[in-house]
């Protein structure tokens, strides 16, 4: 009786980002896209994406869990139920959907935003670029970074609801033996404010350190 509550719980859930999906793709088209990505898809806000978000966190409280790994887990256990693995296919098939609709917005964004020539060279990173630790909110520079005998691997992150950047940060973890035996520590630079940050550390469990580059002078340079 619990899957199939789960399944009609997550299939509910699905629908209603489906129809978040078209109408924010109807409202990208309409005015400024800058606005549209600050007013409605940052994470940090109430309503980001457009509410899905909050009917997220809906969604994992009926079923007594924090988090989107713990659900999956949850979900993982109950393969005996056809229906929550057809709704759970549906869920995954959403999220594909959603992120390919936000990595055209970073696409879109970075063509209208793109202002350096294209032939000209690029420029090494000033250790002197001032940043913000995304969990203390002090003022650091790449220079704190520097002179520990390490190679430092900048992960850039333009959207906090970016799933792409999320597969690959976990994809660094699963790897972190073999980048400490080549001396490389990751850092996390982002370009979106620290609360937006609290959210997203707390929701991927993100160990790296994290910088917030919100004059985007890392990405620039």
């Amino acid at each position: 009786m619990a899957n199939r509550a789960d399944a009609t719980a997550l299939t509910a859930f699905v629908e209603h980002g489906k129809t978040l999906l078209e109408r924010a793709k109807k409202e990208s088209r309409e005015g400024s896209l800058e606005d549209f990505i600050r007013q409605k898809i940052r994470i940090e806000q109430q309503q980001s994406l457009l509410g899905l978000i909050e009917a997220g966190a809906a969604l994992y409280r009926s079923l007594s869990v924090q988090r989107k790994k713990d659900a999956e887990d949850l979900w993982r256990k109950n393969t005996n139920c056809t229906a929550l693995q057809d709704a759970l296919q549906d869920f995954k098939d959403l999220e594909v959907q959603w992120d390919a609709f936000l990595q055209h917005l970073d696409d879109e964004l970075q063509l209208s935003a793109r202002t350096m020539d294209s032939t000209q060279p690029i420029k090494c990173i000033s250790p002197d670029t001032p940043l913000t630790d995304a969990r203390t909110g002090q003022a650091v520079t790449l220079q704190k970074y520097f002179g520990r005998g390490k190679k430092i691997l900048l992960v850039l992150i333009r959207q906090f609801s970016c799933l792409l950047c999320r597969l690959h940060l976990k994809d660094l973890e699963k790897n972190q033996r073999s980048l400490d035996t080549h001396s490389i520590q990751v850092v996390v630079v982002s370009f979106g404010c620290q609360e937006g940050a609290s959210h997203w550390l707390q929701e991927t469990g993100c160990q790296y350190d994290m910088l917030l580059d919100s004059d985007r002078k890392v990405r620039c340079q």
